[in-house]
């Protein structure tokens, strides 16, 4: 019976040990006890940022055959408007919150890369690929902790990618017509 007695009061006290009691305040709505607070950025990277190198370009097909240039203008386009959004989402932050956006920026060029591309297209592939990479080295060396000045290299590549997308707009009206003469 004592052994009873004393499981009971052993239970009893092992309950009660985190039982917010009378001195600990308890929340009462339940949809601030479920909200974590998030840090204001994250922790600094461990490890410095390295990038591998630029895939090579896959030149392929003729942009007589719509289809090839077809493609190429479709995915071209958005990864042209995902690396500008990318770029301008960078102004002012500091460098732990732009390592992710140049790794993204990055995924984004080997992306580019890796887009069959017809002979007609193949001037403005290059343009591009060298447009994205004008952008990263620099991002890569902010999210590094190295002293840069993105201001003027975001200013610049947007420049550029106003170049890009003249030209995507001129192989449009070419896809254009190639559908018109069909």
């Amino acid at each position: 019976m004592r052994r009873l007695l004393a499981l009971i009061v052993l239970l009893t006290n092992a309950c009660a040990i985190g039982d917010p009691g009378q001195n600990q305040p308890v929340s009462t709505n339940s949809a601030e006890s479920t909200v974590l607070q998030l840090p204001t950025e994250p922790p600094t990277p461990q490890v410095p940022l390295t990038l591998p190198a630029v895939p090579a370009v896959q030149y392929t097909g003729l942009c007589a055959d719509t289809r090839p240039l077809e493609n190429w203008l479709q995915i071209s386009t958005r990864l042209v408007s995902d690396f500008q959004t990318a770029l301008t989402s960078a102004t002012g932050l500091p460098a732990t919150l732009v390592y992710d956006i140049t790794i993204n920026m990055a995924a984004i060029r080997d992306a580019a890369a890796a887009i069959p591309t017809p002979d007609c297209t193949a001037a403005a592939q290059i343009i591009m690929l060298d447009t994205f990479n004008r952008a990263i080295p620099p991002f890569q060396a902010y999210s590094n902790g190295e002293n840069v000045d993105l201001s003027p290299v975001i200013t610049e590549v947007n420049d550029l990618l106003e170049v890009v997308k003249t030209q995507q707009n001129q192989l449009l009206e070419q896809l254009i017509a190639q559908f018109a003469n069909r």
